[in-house]
């Protein structure tokens, strides 16, 4: 009985330092086409778009799953009687405030490992405008470069744990 109750309290361990460390990473790469979440080595999941479709990729650790959700979106649902809608309730008006500052403590939390920024106005004066600013801008892990030739692509890696959104939320400031 012992035993038992001793790996069950290892095992809710492991899943709350899980919970609690694994990296949670948003991508968006515009130049590959694809958006990505990854939540430590164990599930992934990734959208990527095609030239006339868009591919969804989940994967957890030893399962791959592929979808094509632009074929659900379009096909043709059977009709049926719609339900006589019910009375509205009336909701309590929420403290906006409030909302926005618990808000703003998360994203605070965020981290953003990589972010390159390619870009062109089409107009070269504010380009030559820009040039100096987005070379202020350049510092460590972000790049941001003005070209001539009309193109544009970003890359963002933006990354979070639980830990930080814990320690957001209690810090005082």
């Amino acid at each position: 009985m012992t035993f038992l109750l001793i790996l069950l309290l290892t095992c809710f361990l492991l899943l709350l330092s899980f919970l609690l460390f694994a990296p949670l990473q948003l991508e968006i790469n515009s130049l590959g086409k694809y958006c990505q979440i990854n939540w430590g080595k164990l599930v992934k999941a990734k959208l990527l778009f095609l030239t006339d479709d868009i591919l969804l990729q989940l994967q957890l650790t030893f399962y791959k799953k592929e979808l094509y959700p632009l074929k659900y979106l379009f096909q043709k649902k059977e009709q049926k009687e719609e339900p006589k809608p019910k009375a509205k309730k009336q909701k309590k008006p929420t403290d906006f405030q409030r909302n926005f500052r618990f808000a703003k403590k998360i994203l605070r939390s965020f981290k953003v490992r990589k972010c390159r920024l390619n870009f062109d106005t089409d107009d070269y004066i504010l380009n030559a405008y820009l040039y100096p600013i987005f070379y202020f801008l350049n510092k460590g892990n972000r790049q941001f470069s003005i070209n001539y030739e009309g193109n544009f692509d970003c890359h963002l890696l933006v990354e979070n744990r639980g830990i930080w959104v814990i320690y957001s939320l209690l810090k005082v400031a």
